[in-house]
Formats: structure tokens, sequence, C-alpha cells
């Protein structure tokens, strides 16, 4: 058997697997009772949905899910009898009539409608809860675009995007064929299952068809960022929904697992949880994975349960003890923490040589280590398709708890460190910076990252991909390390191709996603340079050269997390540790909040005043800088008018309990903002202006302060500007 016959035949079984995976659903208990119900859209296009719930079918909390799967009524997740279980096909798939909408506007409207109709139905006590998992996870983010939805209550996602384009669909801008190929046959498989239901409709059975075309559409239509996926990202340009809290679950080696990550980035101001336990790629093993997560989720929010769901951290993480498959297995550490990135995480350069390491059959055998190599060189490779299950991790955990990364080393280039002389926890985002030459007009930048145990077997535990043609980096929405500035977890700006012609070097940022493994004493790091996975549509054959050691040389930036020191694991001295933040320059605890400002943060002024005030190194975006509170883990945010470097100060924020105005301040019950200001004007999207013509302005959330604003008199007015310096202030 040739190899790219085996290469083909694997990954015919891991699209089946995976179509499998998707529309498999469980028979219904005989326990429940399941009604077929119908109703009409605003646009007059029937929608259908299965109710079921514990016999008889009483009012009680729903937890509602939207698939294009048309599955029955046992696809449900076991939570309990407390709730009644809504599936609702989407338009165009299972039994519904008109054409799928692929997420898009008209499916989000959809859902919308459908949560108000259930809501009063006599099997509802008014009480939503939102349930998705892959599909049905992505089509609730996209709905939660618009704000607050019809009775829903609290929302648990397992899986589900944050962007369709970046993180399941054009991943680094390659178009990754097995995911559209999955839900494709997925849908048609499902439309062919409902055919029978549809025999009294048959108008809708030839409207439906309309989905695929559309799908295959986006899939070979939109290959950049444009204009068709702006309606598909989360969250909205008004921001996460405030009074929805979402429990967003995902895996490290999850097919869709940057998603859910980007989600807890915005959904954390607002009570949202991040559990990375397992999703497609399984559970980690002896935790009974998501369920029971879920259950007091939901428990807590529609039922009212005291049960301890919200004093549980914002992040929990798993981590596996060197691959996917010891993770499955039960040996893995638990890292409780209050954000993502985990506070206190701290990244390691790692440096490319040309010297070999002696620990791989590869086209170079390279090192990886902490100081950069004085000479340069380039080392070349040609670009042949890689085994996904050696080189993509996220799909092929779908199917196989074991993959082995040593399994491409002959056509790759390798550099791996030495062995570690004590364990590394490497959580987070990474990132590399390249610098490649190809003869090809159009290359794959393909990175792999694999513990590699001491036996010499290799496991993957984290890619990034990067298409070349797309050169362009958003540094105001890149991740920076705070001690060294280097860019840690990439933007890169996919809105466009841009042409390189052969044979031109250009540098790169290759965004890994998350990070999460425990290296193990004796182990090894590597990062190999492979073909294109299978799982991709190719690009032009070629041979692609990178830069390594000298001032162009190629870096990999590492995430360890505090407690671990991997200059010293490889036989370095120790790295060098960050300030606490408690220790800092910061901003004193308590600050006077004035007409133009919050203590020493004023309207007016430029990046360079503020940096000369010297209160710490705040955190950086491009329009943004946000200082640290002394003896608060809040912080004083300044709002730029414009990326520009002379961009002047346009808006202050404070969450710091000690930054009052008037007796006022975050986390004071909004009685005593009635009683301090009795001439507060309110404003839309819970905010109260401290008087008719003040350019103070708080908001509010749940009857809580939750920050206080200072700014322009000109933006109170406008509440568009106000809206969105505020997103920009979270």
């Amino acid at each position: 058997m040739s190899a790219a016959g085996g290469l083909r035949r694997s990954l015919t079984a891991l699209a089946a697997a995976l179509v499998a995976v998707a529309v498999a659903a469980p028979a219904a208990s005989a326990a429940e009772e399941v009604r077929e119900l119908s109703f009409r859209a605003s646009d007059g296009v029937t929608l259908h949905a299965t109710v079921a719930g514990q016999a008889p079918l009483t009012r009680r909390p729903l937890v509602v899910e939207f698939s294009p799967y048309g599955q029955g009524p046992g696809s449900h997740p076991p939570l309990g009898p407390e709730f009644n279980y809504v599936y609702v096909h989407a338009r165009g798939t299972g039994r519904s009539g008109g054409a799928w909408d692929i997420m898009g506007a008209r499916e989000q409207q959809d859902i919308a409608e459908s949560l108000r109709f259930f809501c009063d139905r006599p099997f509802s006590s008014g009480r939503i809860g939102l349930y998705g998992f892959s599909a049905s996870a992505i089509a609730a983010y996209h709905a939660m675009r618009r704000g607050s939805l019809p009775c829903v209550r609290a929302a648990s996602m397992l899986a589900g995007t944050s962007s369709l384009y970046r993180d399941l669909i054009f991943i680094g801008g390659m178009p990754n064929l097995v995911p559209a190929t999955v839900v494709t046959g997925a849908i048609a498989g499902s439309f062919l299952a409902n055919l029978p239901g549809r025999a009294g409709d048959p108008a809708s059975a030839l409207s439906a068809p309309g989905g695929v075309t559309n799908a295959v559409d986006a899939f070979l239509g939109h290959p950049t960022e444009d204009g068709f996926w702006g309606p598909r990202r989360f969250p909205g340009p008004g921001g996460p929904p405030a009074d929805i809290p979402i429990l967003a679950a995902t895996g490290f080696y999850d097919v869709e697992s940057r998603g859910p990550f980007e989600v807890f980035k915005s959904i954390r101001r607002h009570g949202g949880r991040l559990l990375v336990i397992g999703a497609h790629d399984g559970e980690a093993g002896g935790t009974g994975g998501v369920n029971p997560h879920f259950r007091r989720w939901f428990e807590h929010h529609l039922l009212g349960a005291r049960n301890g769901a919200d004093r549980e951290p914002r992040v929990q993480l798993y981590v596996g003890k060197g691959s996917h498959g010891a993770l499955r297995a039960g040996r893995w550490v638990k890292v409780d923490a209050g954000d993502w990135p985990v506070p206190g995480t701290r990244w390691r350069a790692l440096h490319l040589d040309a010297r070999r390491s002696g620990s791989a059959q590869s086209v170079n055998d390279g090192a990886l280590s902490l100081s950069r190599a004085r000479g340069g060189a380039e080392q070349s490779a040609a670009t042949v398709p890689s085994n996904t299950f050696a080189t993509d991790p996220y799909t092929a955990a779908t199917v196989t708890n074991v993959q082995q990364s040593n399994l491409s080393d002959a056509t790759a280039l390798t550099y791996t460190t030495a062995p570690l002389s004590a364990p590394v926890m490497t959580v987070g985002p990474a990132a590399l910076k390249v610098r490649l030459r190809s003869t090809a007009p159009e290359t794959d930048l393909v990175a792999l990252l694999s513990d590699v145990a001491p036996g010499g077997g290799s496991e993957p535990v984290a890619a990034g991909r990067l298409r070349s043609t797309f050169t362009r980096l958003d540094r105001g929405r890149s991740l920076s390390d705070p001690d060294s500035g280097a860019i840690v977890q990439p933007f890169n700006d996919f809105s466009a191709k841009q042409s390189v012609p052969p044979g031109q070097a250009r540098d790169y940022q290759v965004e890994f996603w998350p990070l999460g493994n425990r290296l193990e004493r004796g182990h090894r790091l590597r990062l190999s340079i492979v073909g294109t996975p299978v799982s991709f549509l190719p690009s032009v054959p070629g041979v692609n050269s990178i830069a390594v050691g000298g001032p162009a040389g190629a870096t990999l930036q590492v995430p360890t997390l505090p407690g671990s020191d991997l200059c010293s694991a490889l036989g370095g001295r120790p790295c060098p540790t960050a300030q606490p933040a408690s220790a800092q320059s910061c901003l004193a605890r308590r600050a006077p909040i004035g007409p133009k400002g919050v203590g020493r943060i004023r309207l007016g002024m430029t990046r360079a005043r503020l940096r000369a005030l010297g209160a710490g190194r705040p955190r950086r975006t491009a329009r943004t800088y946000r200082f640290c509170v002394k003896g608060s883990k809040r912080a004083v945010t300044a709002v730029f008018s414009s990326r520009a470097g002379r961009a002047k100060v346009r808006l202050v924020s404070t969450t710091a309990p000690g930054h009052r105005l008037r007796g006022v301040g975050a986390g004071v019950r909004s009685t005593r903002l009635a009683r301090r200001f009795p001439s507060r004007r309110r404003l839309p999207g819970s905010m109260v202006r401290a008087g008719g013509s003040s350019r103070r302005v708080f908001t509010v959330r749940r009857g809580v302060v939750r920050s206080v604003v200072v700014t322009e008199r000109r933006v109170v007015r406008n509440r568009r500007a106000l809206r969105t310096l505020l997103r920009r202030a979270r």
C-alpha cells in the first residue's frame, strides 16, 4: 500500500467517524414524554422542534438546543429530570423548512424567535438555559451577538467557536477540509433521515438542499475573513450579553479548542467560566466530563440551587502529563485560576539551532536551546503532505487517543531540547517567530509541539498553522509578554492575501492553539516544521527554508506556570522572575474621581505622559493602557481616541472599590447610588450618569456598581461612541 493511499484511507475513516459522532443520538428514555412541535418564523418558514421531559410533561425550566443535525429526543445531555429539553432543527435541516443559513443573521433571528415562542408554552417555567455542543454551541454563541435573549438565564457551551473562520474553517488562513466535509455530510444525512417526516410538506424538501450549497459556497467562496464572516463571530459589536452567565467548556486537544478560550476573554467580566476538561477529544480520565458541571450550572441559575457553582474558580484546567492519551487515562494535573492566561504565567524564549540534538530521525535533527547561536543559517525541507494522525492533534484526537508525531520526522525539520531535569508545566498561548523563504508563491507554515519521552516516542501537544500569503499582523490585538514585550499570541490579519514572490524572505508570527501539558523529568520538548496535514486543502508544492541562529533566527515563546523553571530544567541559570504585581509601582488603592479623570490618570493625556507617571508597566493594547491598583486585582483603564501614537485619552474607567465618587464605587449597591446622586440620569445599557451634564458615568449590573467612568460630555451624549469606548475598557 502506498503512503498516499494509506493517508487517503485514514482521512476517509476519520471523516466517517466524525460524521457518526455528529449525528449519533441515544434512544429516548421510556420514562420520557416526547412531543413534536412546529411553528412559523417571522418570514413564514416553518421550524420543527422536539420537546422531551419526564412524564408527565409539566412546567419546568427548559434546556434548549439549536442544531443543524436534526437529532431526536434522546440527543439532550443527561442533566436530570428537573428540566424539560427542547431540540430545535435549524432551518433547512432535519424537518425544518427553508435553507440553512450557516449560523448567519437569519438563523440568529430564528433562535431569538424560538426562545420567545417556547418561553410561554405550558411546559415552560419561563426560565431557559441554552445548551450547545459544537455546531449548536456555535449557533448559540452567534445568537448571543444580539445581546440579551428572551427568558435565557444561563448557558452551557461545549466546544464551539469565537470566530467560525479562525477557529474551525480556515485555521491560520488554511482551508480545513475535514470539518467542512463532516458538517455538510452530517446535514445531508439528517436531511435524508428526516425525509419521511416531510411527506406533508414537500416544498420544504425542495428548499432544504440550498443549505448544502450555502456551506460549499462559504468554504470555497470566502477564503479570506471578509464581510461574510463578520456576523459569525462572538461577541458582537455591543459586547457579550451581561445578563447571561456562560460556562464555556472545551479540551486542550479539541477540534475547536481555541474558540472557548477566546470566548472566555470576553465573558469573564460577566460571570463567565472556562472549563478545560474535554469535548470532541474525550474527557479527562476519571472526571466524569462536563455533564456534572453543566448540571450544577443550570441547577444554580435556573432552579436557584445554592450548590456553590457560582463560587468555583473562574478557570479550571485539566492538564495531561505528556500526551492526550495520558490525559484520557487519568494522568493529569488540575490547575485552578482566576483568569486565562493563568496569572503569573511567564514565557521563555527557546531558539532554533542548527546544531544536532541526536534525538530525531528528521531532515536536520536541530536543537532547541535557551541561547541564540551566533552564526545564522537556513534549513530547508520540501513541502510534503503530512499524516493527519501525526501532525494535526486536534482532528486526530476526535477518533483516537494515540498520536505519534515522529511518524512525520522523515520529511520534517525538527528542533529538540535537552532532557529536562525537573517537571515543567507548559500552559498558555505560545508563538513562533520565524523568517521563511519558499520556492512557491503560497505555502503553509505548520509548526508542531511534541512531548518526547526518554524512549524516543513523541506525542503532539499543540500546533500552529499559517498560510504564507497572510503576512500582516494586528499588533494591537496580539498578546505580548509583560516582561519582554515579545508577542506570545499573534493576531494575524486574514482580511486579504498579500503577494509574496517566490524566493523572498518574510517574517511571520505563528499562533499555536492553547498549550496545556506537563513535561515530565527526562522528557524533551520538540518543535517540528511539517508539511500541510492531509485534513487541510494543500498549498502549492515547493521547498521551504527557515532562518535559524543569528539575529534573524526563529524563536519559540513557551508559556510556563508559576513554580516551573524551564531554564533550570534545561541546565541553565534560574529563569528571571517578574516582580509580583503587589510590589510593582501601581496606582493608589484610594483615589479621587474628578471631572477629568481618576487619580493621576486624566483625560487628554498621551501615551508618553502616562508612561512618565511612574505607575508601573501598564498592560497595553492598540487603544488602551490598563494600570494595576495596589492591594487589588482591579484596574484603571485609559482608552485612547485612536491607535495613533499621539492619540489622547478619551475615557478613563476604574473597577477598583477604593476609587469612589461621593462614597460610590465598584461593588456598591445601586440603592446607595440613588441616595447619593438624586439628580442622576439613566442611560441605555445599564448605565447611570451622575448628573444632567456630568462627565461621570456608573455602569450597573444586577443592582451593583461595576465601574466608574470619566469621559467627555460629547461622548456621553453619543450613545454609540460611549458603548464602543466602554467595550474597549473591559
